[in-house]
């Protein structure tokens, strides 16, 4: 029998894309937007096992990449109330890169959400998503604490830090080489992206920027 998820995975790694699974553990419960506050689900480890990580657990040998969510589960972390997964050695360290034995690269979701910025200090963030086991700490909107980010970073043990640079470096060689970078070439991506937003959008609204006007979104400056 084909493997049809693999077929589809190779055909995506030839043109230069990757896959990822998201949003790990399951958000399938989830009762509150994370873009705005902490999620809680209430669900053993039972529970979990036989409705959101079934996909997973099923395509983890194919997935290049995992990103984690920002739900709390009691269930792996019931001795600290209000702890994202992301953040969570229970759920990326001892489960999903010991039990589970998933050695790719880990990633979070945005940092930049509710359920984290209301419950964690940035610094804090930076520092238990790496330790629990995640490879990319994603900082989307508040790119001036890039520089704080990095200098957390650099604070963590080196063995941590290689365990993550092996894995990011394992990930990249799987990639297509980038184009030759020219003006003219971002120009003809940026007039395709803008023909997209006009035949999704139309011609009107494809002019209006996000409701946030840039205020959080780098993408809106450019």
């Amino acid at each position: 029998m084909i493997d049809k998820s693999s077929v589809f995975n190779h055909a995506l790694r030839k043109a230069g894309v990757l896959s990822s699974g998201k949003h790990f553990p399951g958000y399938a419960s989830a009762e509150v937007d994370p873009h705005h506050e902490l999620p809680v689900i209430d669900k053993t480890l039972e529970e979990m096992e036989a409705d959101e990580l079934k996909p997973f657990r099923a395509l983890l040998p194919d997935l290049d990449s995992i990103m984690t969510c920002h739900s709390h589960y009691p269930c792996w972390d019931a001795d600290r109330p209000r702890w994202p997964a992301s953040l969570s050695k229970n759920i990326i360290g001892q489960f999903l890169r010991n039990q589970l034995a998933y050695d790719g690269l880990v990633m979070t979701d945005d940092l930049d959400m509710g359920a984290i910025l209301n419950e964690v200090t940035f610094e804090d963030t930076i520092k238990a998503c790496i330790e629990a086991g995640n490879d990319l700490a994603m900082i989307c909107h508040r790119v001036d604490m890039v520089e704080i980010a990095s200098r957390v970073i650099a604070t963590l043990p080196d063995t941590l830090i290689y365990d993550v640079l092996r894995r990011i470096e394992k990930t990249k060689a799987k990639m297509s080489k980038p184009y030759e970078w020219s003006i003219e070439r971002f120009q003809e991506i940026d007039s395709q992206i803008y023909d997209l937003r006009v035949a999704t959008l139309g011609e009107e609204r494809a002019k209006d920027r996000s409701l946030e006007d840039g205020k959080r979104s780098p993408v809106e400056l450019f």
